[in-house]
């Protein structure tokens, strides 16, 4: 295998492409019109949109301590509008909708199922009692966001509790080292030392000696699921990648049609030479598909989060998938027309499947599960964790492999049935 030979057939390749003129409506028209229309139909915006989040609280204690848990939650996550306290006019809460001025359970619940709030949670009578006594209590959460792709809601509440929690621990194990040596006496009970230690070890959470810097993505929301252009650029880009690139498929069978290949075998090249060229150029193709449509992105003001190499690597691997599809494919047809027709076939469904025109949140559960096929499905994963929940390389290890594994497994297949007449 030279490197020489695959370039050079990876270049006439991509010449050939370049010249048809309808190429470049299915690579770049096409495209930029899906992308926009789909983007303001989903809500449009990139990163101008209000970016609230309403939250139901409903405090049955009515305790100082129950009233400051409300106070942390606005002050460690300033998006959360927390209902009914907050309801400065009708239109933060949405309590007029129903003519609502407080709040009992069953009403926040509802309002979680309407997707009017984000979540509700319930601080229970005895709340702040529990606390001072260091003893176990519950408070409900109740939302629609899957915990699986990041509930900002609940992260912020979870770090409230953390800090509650590591006040208690650290209270209960004082009184205990406090009995063990016998400080206790008449001037110090053991209840007003594990107060004070309980307050100290609260306050010092304030400002931990390591935290994590919480950034709530620009793009537009609705309840944790990616809408607007946050949706349709990666979604329109997965889908028209697979269209382009599995277009090929017409292409090689074309080229075998009219002994194109063959003459290609008779000159000094090796089989190897030829499929690095054909892969390259489909691959190459893919690409520049990405970046036409990510342009588009970045002109609507989409965030794209902070880590670019790990989106880049989710691009490439996912092209890479998609290219070895149609080479896993290709000896499955006859001629241009059954290949033609199988690429709106089967990128159609998969694009569906997979969660190109809408978030596979929204989905039944079985569908979610069936959604797993696609490769699509795999690579939008990767990209709403890194543009809307702005993750990094951690986020995306599992569908960079098994995009990976998808690549190796159709390459495998396409490489042996892979011939020239």
């Amino acid at each position: 295998m030279k490197l020489r030979n695959i370039l050079n057939i990876a270049r006439v390749d991509l010449q050939v492409f370049f010249a048809d003129r309808n190429n470049m409506v299915g690579l770049i028209v096409s495209p930029l019109i899906f992308t926009l229309v789909l983007g303001f139909a989903f809500g449009g915006g990139g990163g101008d949109s209000a970016d609230s989040l309403i939250v139901d609280v409903i405090d049955l204690d009515g305790s100082d301590l129950s009233a400051q848990f409300s106070t942390d939650l606005r002050a460690i996550n300033d998006t959360l509008i927390l209902c009914p306290a907050d309801n400065a006019d009708d239109a933060n809460c949405r309590l007029d909708d129903e003519g609502l001025t407080i709040l009992n359970v069953e009403q926040a619940r509802e309002r979680v199922a309407d997707e009017i709030s984000s979540a509700a949670i319930v601080i229970p009578q005895g709340y702040g009692e529990s606390v001072r006594n260091f003893t176990p209590i519950q408070i409900d959460y109740y939302s629609l966001a899957d915990v699986t792709t990041g509930d900002p809601v609940l992260q912020s509440a979870q770090a409230i509790i953390q800090r509650i929690n590591g006040g208690i621990i650290s209270a209960r194990i004082g009184e205990a080292t406090g009995e063990a040596i016998g400080i206790y006496n008449d001037d110090l009970t053991q209840a007003d030392f594990g107060e004070a230690v309980y307050t100290s070890a609260t306050d010092q959470w304030q400002n931990p000696p390591v935290s994590v810097a919480y950034t709530l993505t620009d793009g537009t929301t609705e309840n944790g699921i990616p809408t607007g252009f946050d949706q349709s650029v990666p979604g329109m880009a997965t889908m028209f990648v697979m269209f382009t690139v599995l277009s090929g498929m017409q292409i090689l069978l074309r080229e075998r049609q009219t002994w194109t290949l063959q003459r290609l075998i008779m000159m000094p090249v090796t089989r190897a030479d030829i499929l690095g060229g054909k892969i390259l150029s489909r691959f190459s193709i893919g690409i520049i598909q990405f970046v036409v449509i990510f342009a588009v992105g970045l002109l609507v003001g989409m965030n794209f989060g902070d880590n670019m190499l790990a989106l880049l690597l989710v691009v490439a691997v996912y092209t890479l998938a998609i290219t070895a599809l149609s080479f896993a494919l290709a000896p499955l047809f006859k001629d241009e027309f059954q290949a033609g027709t199988a690429v709106t076939l089967i990128a159609l469904p998969l694009a569906a499947l997979g969660g190109a025109w809408w978030p596979l949140e929204i989905v039944p559960d079985f569908m979610k599960v069936i959604g797993r096929i696609s490769p699509v499905s795999w690579a939008m994963d990767g990209f709403n964790q890194i543009t809307f929940y702005n993750g990094g390389w951690g986020d995306i290890v599992l569908p960079v492999v098994v995009l990976i594994g998808i690549s190796i497994v159709l390459f495998a297949v396409g490489i042996v049935n892979f011939r020239t007449e």
